[in-house]
């Protein structure tokens, strides 16, 4: 069996980046964590925060996964209280 590539000479590297993280959580949305790299201290250009943010609404298919990867996740990983 041949492991399929994770960059294709189609797409850009973002989009090919988003296609394997829309994979994984639609598999393990249980196991997503979602984050950024702020403040973005090595970064000589800044990443727009904004575009950071659509990636929410295009990685993660509908309200449940969402929370997964912004609340609960988190919260078992590191030990944060969970809120209702």
């Amino acid at each position: 069996m041949q492991a399929k590539k994770l960059t294709s000479k189609k797409q850009s590297l973002k989009d090919d980046a988003a296609e394997v993280a829309r994979a994984l959580a639609k598999y393990a949305p249980e196991r997503m964590l979602w984050g950024g790299d702020w403040p973005y201290v090595t970064e000589k250009v800044k990443p727009d925060e904004c575009s950071l943010l659509n990636t929410i609404e295009q990685w993660f298919e509908d309200d449940k996964a969402k929370r997964l990867a912004l609340v609960d996740n988190p919260c078992e990983v590191y030990g944060f209280q969970k809120t209702v």
